[in-house]
């Protein structure tokens, strides 16, 4: 966000709030559980992705956290040291950016910004200074009279932001603010919102199902199955150590391949793939696109049944003879195509293995 390197963001940022779940779970009227029991321990200024599939409670829990909904008896919840379990969210002091931004068009730029200052009947001259740090740190000088559907998407995300800075926010939540655009506007914008939230030093909550925001963004990744937390971690820990098998399958491109561990080895159809020192007997191997090479001789043939390039490499489709369909990305000016027979091997430091179980 070009404006960012411009303007001194002191006045705009905060001291970052800690957060505390216990026990928060989510029954609705109707009996659906969307969340089960959980604690999430945030630290002040971290940023934090809430990641997973439709469904899987991640919206649920930003709602919680905003207190737009109430956890089940039991659940508590706090920010820094204060209780905030009961309390709504216009006492909470949360900035909120909605998946559709929630701009209201017959509005202008600045009226938009300024509408959570009007709902706290603060003084006018305050709303005025307020609005102008916020134009200048968004880089929206000179577009305070301009209507909702006169901005580029990249614009009305800004106008979003800055209306969730408005009221001083202890934490700033948002909730799939890029779904909506295409995906090089997507990718841009999302540059711009790790920049901002860096300036900014608030506590940062994302919700996304998309694996590269999550990675992008997050400073530690939440991931959400069915209700519950399947692992939190750093981007890098998530990706290298999947805790489970679903988290192995959600990030990334992943296949698990039946592998043999036995005597210092790991073996697939009884072929060595890889040193190993660990527990032996039957455990998945996690291959992801960069993790197999073509190689003579290698433990894995199979048949390629696709070949697509994309610019900077060129992704097979492989069939492993006896095994599972894998992906592999290799040099772009590769010759492999479409039904040709191909060896690969580990070309990873150290595999990747879960349990069977």
């Amino acid at each position: 966000m070009a404006a960012l390197d411009a303007v001194d963001s002191a006045p705009l940022s905060g001291r970052g709030t800690s957060i505390r779940l216990s026990g928060c779970g989510k029954t609705f009227p109707d009996g659906t559980r969307a969340l089960l029991p959980l604690d999430l321990d945030i630290e002040p200024g971290e940023k934090v992705v809430i990641l997973g599939p439709s469904g899987c409670g991640k919206t649920t829990l930003l709602r919680l956290i905003a207190g737009l909904e109430t956890p089940d008896l039991g659940g508590t919840m706090s920010f820094d040291d204060d209780d905030v379990t009961g309390l709504p969210i216009e006492d909470r002091r949360v900035g909120m950016v909605f998946q559709s931004y929630a701009l209201f068009p017959t509005l202008t730029v600045g009226e938009n910004i300024t509408f959570p200052m009007r709902l706290r009947r603060a003084p006018k001259a305050q709303q005025a200074e307020r609005l102008a740090d916020l134009s200048r740190f968004m880089g929206l000088e000179g577009l305070e009279q301009r209507r909702i559907h006169e901005l580029s998407g990249g614009q009305k995300q800004r106008v979003a932001l800055a209306r969730a800075l408005a009221v001083e926010p202890r934490l700033l939540l948002l909730d799939e603010p890029l779904t909506a655009l295409d995906a090089t506007l997507r990718e841009r914008l999302r540059a711009e919102l790790s920049d901002l939230l860096n300036h900014l030093g608030l506590t940062s909550i994302y919700v996304t199902h998309d694996q590269a925001e999550a990675m992008a963004l997050a400073d530690r990744i939440v991931v959400m199955d069915r209700g519950l937390i399947a692992q939190v971690g750093t981007p890098h820990e998530i990706y290298q150590t999947p805790a489970s098998q679903f988290v192995a399958k959600f990030i990334g491109a992943t296949t698990l391949v039946p592998t043999h561990a036995r005597d210092g080895q790991l073996l697939f159809k009884g072929n060595p793939v890889a040193p190993y020192v660990g527990a032996r007997g039957d455990l998945f191997l996690v291959v992801r696109p960069e993790d197999l090479v073509p190689a003579d001789g290698g433990p894995f043939s199979g048949l390629i049944t696709g070949a697509t390039y994309f610019g900077d490499r060129k992704r097979l489709q492989v069939t492993l003879d006896d095994g599972p369909p894998v992906i592999v990305d290799v040099p772009p000016a590769s010759t492999f195509e479409a039904g040709e027979p191909i060896t690969l091997a580990l070309g990873a430091p150290a595999p990747r293995v879960l349990s069977v179980k």
